[in-house]
């Protein structure tokens, strides 16, 4: 799974059979593992958001089955179809994959790679050319035979499906990934599984605590624009540092270095579908409603390029939009541990702010 302007999938769109949980169970923090810290924060495209004030964890509740994130997760709804490509030297790699391959390379000892959630494969293909072994799990029966045809060995399924020995890899990748999962917590346990003792996992994920996703939050809440920064059902959970530091701790894995890089403006601004409802309209020929969103989707983007201007010009903010964590299995307790410097050192003991 890899970013990309998702398409606008609402709860009438998966049917009946959203979830498998009973609509009378309370929302519970998937990262605290209880629910009275859980207060309703918003509702997107038929989806109710929870906020968790303990850890500040943002998360979709109720959850959809498997089965209907199989069908979001597909040609069939359009999801990643630009994907299709063999790739050759003329291959774009973005400046995301380049730097999570980077650390790899910095903290890891070059051999076995994992990539949980690596689509159609560019960095499996980018690890691979640098001299590592590859292997890849994605849930998108699609883009993984992409990758396949591009000499990949990638598995169709889920990572607990997935049949490998344990202590297996050198170094595993989840790049946009954890935010897409039902279960995070479980699913970084079982990655952890496949990891050597002093393998490293690199781990990136949007940060709902940085200084743009509060702004926009706040312009959604007060002057009811579309708020760009949860996009149900595909991000099914929104981190902050402090609870994904939290979730990880849960399941005795240790940070050792962090980065965070500022938001893509023109993909957030893809995330609120002002413009696409306008086009919409127009494609129904339905002028009246088209001027009014067309007046709707200017101030939006008014306000967002507003927000993004404030964003960029904190300069001495310390946490950012997207985050990059590198982590490895915690020493059982009386092994010594070998301290590593951060990715980002400046950014040790900034606070989080809760959003609401």
């Amino acid at each position: 799974m890899r970013h990309a302007t998702h398409q606008n999938v609402s709860v009438s769109d998966l049917g009946a059979e959203v979830t498998n949980l009973p609509n009378n169970n309370p929302p519970f923090c998937p990262v605290c593992k209880e629910a009275n810290h859980s207060t309703f924060l918003t509702c997107k495209e038929g989806y109710d958001l929870y906020n968790c004030t303990e850890c500040l964890h943002i998360f979709v509740w109720p959850i959809p089955t498997i089965d209907a994130l199989k069908h979001v997760y597909s040609f069939a709804n359009s999801y990643q179809v630009q994907q299709r490509q063999i790739y050759d030297e003329n291959t774009v790699i973005s400046r995301k994959t380049r730097e999570g391959f980077r650390q790899i390379e910095r903290f890891a000892n070059r051999g076995r790679l994992l990539d949980v959630g690596c689509s159609s494969g560019r960095f499996l293909w980018l690890a691979k050319r640098n001299g590592w072994s590859v292997c890849g799990v994605e849930l998108n029966k699609d883009t993984a035979r992409i990758a396949n045809d591009n000499g990949l060995s990638v598995s169709i399924g889920e990572l607990d499906s997935a049949d490998y020995p344990p202590a297996y890899f050198d170094a595993i990748h989840i790049g946009d990934v954890v935010e897409h999962v039902r279960d995070p917590a479980g699913f970084i346990s079982q990655a952890s599984i496949f990891l050597k003792s002093d393998g490293v996992m690199v781990l990136v994920t949007p940060n709902h605590d940085a200084l743009f996703p509060i702004l926009t939050f706040w312009l959604h809440r007060l002057l009811k624009m579309p708020w760009s920064h949860p996009t149900p059902p595909y991000h099914l959970n929104q981190f902050s540092e402090k609870s994904l530091s939290k979730l990880l701790n849960h399941v005795n894995m240790q940070v050792i270095g962090k980065q965070f890089r500022p938001c893509n403006l023109r993909y957030e601004l893809g995330e609120t579908h002002v413009l696409a409802s306008v086009r919409r309209a127009l494609r129904e020929h339905r002028l009246t409603l088209a001027a009014g969103r067309f007046l709707f989707a200017v101030y939006s983007v008014l306000g967002y390029v507003v927000a993004y201007g404030i964003d960029r010009c904190c300069v001495w903010k310390k946490k950012d939009f997207e985050m990059l964590l590198v982590v490895r299995k915690a020493p059982c307790y009386g092994e010594s541990s070998t301290s590593t410097s951060a990715v980002a050192p400046d950014d040790a003991g900034v606070k989080t702010s809760s959003m609401i």
